[in-house]
């Protein structure tokens, strides 16, 4: 039986993971866009 709890953990999980995703393009800036193009993102 899936609660309230289950639902939320997993929206919190996917909460940081965009957070964490948020950070890592923050991180690389402008070409943060280079997940497109990886051997630009070295």
């Amino acid at each position: 039986m899936a609660g309230p709890e289950c639902a939320l953990w997993r929206r919190d999980a996917m909460y940081s993971k965009a957070l964490a995703f948020a950070g890592f393009i923050a991180r690389k800036g402008p070409a943060g866009v280079g997940l497109k193009a990886p051997s630009t993102a070295t």
